[in-house]
């Protein structure tokens, strides 16, 4: 997450199955680095913006093992602020001293990341003349948006 400090850790081993490795690894990742020395496991860097980065990893070698190294690529996403709030819900934008129906359409574009959110409505019903209460009727639904398709159960 864009922002937070991320955890990288490592597990450098003898490929042979004889020796401990020593030395250290350092991870490349935005632009950024940090050294792990062994028997050290991890280090953490503080990546920032949106998209992907490409991760390195490079066991320097010692006396005894030759270096190497490794290149992943991955995602950087930002941290979204969910609001909890239903957007009238409630009840509180509508006259409830009048029959009536209303919809509410909500969409959270790229709420999960690039491409990625979610769809949100209601939809209420209520006669305040033959019933009352007892012929109210609320519907929600949510469901995942994506950039190719969206879809939502109700």
């Amino acid at each position: 997450v864009s922002g937070k400090p991320t955890k990288f850790t490592v597990s450098v081993t003898a490929q042979s199955g004889s020796g401990t490795p020593t030395g250290t690894v350092d991870i490349f990742a935005g632009g950024q680095q940090c050294t792990i020395t062994l028997p050290g496991t991890n280090c953490s860097l503080t990546l920032s913006g949106n998209g992907t980065i490409t991760v390195t990893a490079v066991y320097n070698g010692d006396a005894n093992f030759a270096g190497d190294g490794i290149s992943k690529t991955t995602p950087v996403v930002s941290q979204t602020t969910v609001f909890l709030d239903q957007f009238g819900l409630t009840g509180t934008w509508y006259n409830a001293a009048t029959s009536g129906q209303g919809f509410l359409l909500v969409s959270y574009p790229d709420l999960a990341g690039a491409g990625t959110g979610v769809i949100a409505g209601g939809w209420f019903t209520f006669d305040v003349v033959s019933g009352g209460a007892d012929k109210q009727r609320w519907y929600s639904f949510s469901g995942n948006a994506r950039s190719i398709d969206a879809q939502a159960t109700l």
